[in-house]
């Protein structure tokens, strides 16, 4: 069985320099009789910051669509620009436009691009329920299981440092006792953690209408699973959708060249 580690630096845990402090049996020592979060949580904040590693880091960026849009042409991540013209009569406008950073081709014009995903999206999915994927923990016994792994392959990094024979001993009984309550474990039956789509109780219509922000319509679509090839060629937007949830619909747009 493939055993998934948690993070080595246990929260609500004694640490000395940087390392767990273990009693007799490889157990973590606590900082207190009650923890502020139990093993199941800690396993939700640990997924939850994997998560959010993976998405897009600058939040400064205001575009809608940053982070889910490429180049048409070299699939590079776009990025937003602004450009200011002043009309004859003294007026300064400024317009929004997405840009590729090779210089693929034209500026993308912000507001027909976030039109286009959207129409996308509303023709795509319709009054289809909107979904939300949820961390559902595993039981205890797997929670255990990970945790004495984790516990294992920390101690047994140390072994090579040790010079002492007290402590040699110590840590070698701290492995066998690990050991044995892996295997124990190992012979229980398990629930893993995973992940589960649940129903929102509204259709994608329903929730972009409700998300009158770009913020909350960053968000609708980060949960959808947006990522569309973007570009102008001949004074036409191009668009392609490689990610739109696990719903693709048939697509009329050009498709990308090759």
């Amino acid at each position: 069985m493939k055993h998934m580690l948690t993070s080595p630096t246990l929260v609500g845990h004694v640490h000395l320099a940087g390392v767990t402090v273990r009693d007799a049996k490889g157990d973590p020592v606590l900082m207190c009789e009650d923890p502020l979060v139990t093993a199941d949580e800690r396993e939700l904040i640990l997924h939850e910051l994997s998560r959010a590693e993976q998405l897009p880091r600058d939040r400064r960026e205001t575009a809608a669509l940053i982070g889910m849009v490429s180049c048409w042409f070299c699939e590079t991540p776009l990025t937003s620009t602004r450009q200011s013209k002043t009309s004859a009569t003294g007026v300064e406008r400024r317009y929004d436009y997405y840009r590729c950073i090779n210089n693929c081709g034209p500026l993308i014009p912000m507001e027909s691009a976030d039109e286009a995903v959207e129409r996308l999206i509303r023709d795509s999915f319709g009054d289809d329920e909107l979904t939300k994927r949820v961390w559902l923990p595993g039981d205890s016994n797997e929670t255990a299981l990970k945790t004495a792994v984790a516990a294992f392959e920390e101690l047994t990094s140390l072994a090579g440092t040790m010079t002492s024979k007290t402590l040699k001993d110590r840590l070698q009984g701290q492995l066998e006792a690990l050991d044995s309550q892996i295997a124990d474990l190992e012979a229980k039956p398990i629930r893993e953690g995973r992940y589960e789509d649940r129903p929102t109780g509204k259709t994608h219509r329903e929730a972009w209408d409700e998300a009158t922000t770009q913020g909350s319509r960053r968000d609708l679509m980060n949960l959808i699973g947006v990522d569309v090839r973007l570009g102008v060629h001949d004074g036409e937007l191009l668009s392609h959708p490689i990610t739109l949830g696990s719903n693709l619909p048939p697509l009329t747009q050009k498709s990308p060249p090759k």
